[in-house]
């Protein structure tokens, strides 16, 4: 027994499970479902509308075919999401072994006004960041910030993160940007 808001798809005879899960993962399904769907406090899909659904009509084996290929792609997604963390963990160790463990005496404390401007309002495009017209848009949105370096706890008061940093030059810094 499921509640009446749950509806469970078994694929039919000649319809290959895995195609079928694809074929409902899609954003395109999801925004039909959103679309029919009935209530504005709790929407719920529409059964008789997702039941009528445009689905393509392929083979069994070309739907198994198809499934395959998104099931490698699904898998390499993972993979690379895997890589890209351990990456980001290995750039955060190395930021911490040079610039909090290892912190040059030579280095002057300072404070981020030392180093950077911060203009809220609508940020301006990317290739306006540096002289060879290429960049990322930093910060959009509201104006809290929170600071989180290292292990300490974040900092979600304004009027505390303006604490000191360390800064060094280009040229004395292990850092290459």
């Amino acid at each position: 027994g499921c509640s009446n808001d749950v509806l469970v798809f078994r694929a039919k005879a000649g319809v290959s499970k895995r195609f079928l899960y694809y074929v409902l993962s899609d954003d395109t399904f999801f925004d039909y479902s959103m679309a029919t769907s009935k209530g504005t406090k709790m929407p719920r899909g529409d059964k008789a509308a997702i039941m009528k659904y445009g689905v393509p009509d392929f083979t069994y084996e070309e739907q198994e075919k198809i499934a395959g290929i998104l099931e490698i792609l699904d898998r390499k997604i993972r993979l690379n999401t895997e890589i890209n963390e351990n990456l980001q963990e290995q750039a955060q160790a190395i930021y911490s072994n040079m610039f909090i463990c290892n912190a040059s005496g030579q280095w002057t404390d300072g404070i981020l006004s030392d180093v950077a401007e911060i203009t809220m309002g609508q940020s301006p495009k990317g290739d306006t960041y540096n002289e060879n017209g290429v960049g990322t848009v930093f910060f959009q949105g509201r104006g809290e910030i929170w600071i989180q370096i290292s292990d300490t706890p974040p900092v979600h008061d304004r009027s505390k993160a303006h604490g000191s940093i360390k800064r060094c030059s280009y040229e004395r810094s292990c850092a290459r940007w």
